[in-house]
Formats: structure tokens, C-alpha cells, sequence
């Protein structure tokens, strides 16, 4: 199996990747916005579940730790537009988006608000 490669860290498996997510999960305390490079990480990882495109909307501001309507810890992208919405760290770890193995470049994903994931400028 090869390598999983996440912004610059290498994963040797699925199940590694997904350790590190759930350590950051379990350790971020809630509503606290993550700041860079976990910020680009959780961006990075974010392209590898199967609704990427809807969970991004417009551009992503910040990710986040919430609870779920259930009352488990899980992680929220917060859109450039003020929603948000929760999202899977396992489907993400396990590159339910058809292992297309894609990482954001500048022009994907914003982290600033008021762009869009596609570079096109001001959305």
C-alpha cells in the first residue's frame, strides 16, 4: 500500500492518518477556530471526502471542533459565507473521494474570507 501523503506529512496508513486526526480532534478545545498549519492540514484533508465540494460551498474560513447533535466532539469547516457544517474525519481519512490524492493548491481553496475554493476571485 502506498504512502498517504497529507500537507507534506506522511501517512503510512489509512488507519495512521485517521489517529492523527482524532488526536487533534480530542485534544482541540471546542469552538476554537484552528490556526495554521493545522488549518491547511484539515483543508488538505478535508479534499479527500466524498462531498468536498458541497462541504467547502463558497470557500472555507476555518475548521473548528463542535459537538454533534449526539454530543460526540467532531470537526466543523466554517464557509467564508458564515455557515458551517459538521464533517467526518474517518471518511476523510480513508479517501472516500475516490483516492484522487488531491491536495489544495492556492488557487482550490481560499483561507481568507470572501474568496472562493476555485480562485476565481471575490465571491
Amino acid at each position: 500500500m502506498a504512502e498517504i501523503v497529507v500537507f507534506g506529512q506522511s501517512f503510512k496508513t489509512k488507519k495512521a492518518l485517521e489517529e492523527k486526526l482524532k488526536s487533534m480532534l480530542n485534544t482541540a478545545p471546542l469552538g476554537v477556530e484552528f490556526d495554521e498549519p493545522e488549518h491547511s492540514f484539515l483543508l488538505c484533508v478535508l479534499f479527500r471526502h466524498p462531498d468536498v465540494l458541497r462541504k467547502i460551498g463558497r470557500g472555507v474560513k476555518a475548521f473548528r471542533v463542535t459537538t454533534s447533535e449526539y454530543k460526540n466532539r467532531c470537526f466543523e469547516v466554517v464557509r467564508v459565507d458564515g455557515t458551517y457544517e459538521e464533517f467526518s474525519y474517518p471518511r476523510c481519512a480513508r479517501g472516500e473521494a475516490g483516492e484522487h490524492e488531491h491536495e489544495p493548491s492556492t488557487g482550490d481553496a481560499t483561507v481568507e474570507p470572501g474568496g472562493d475554493p476555485w480562485g476565481n476571485g471575490s465571491a
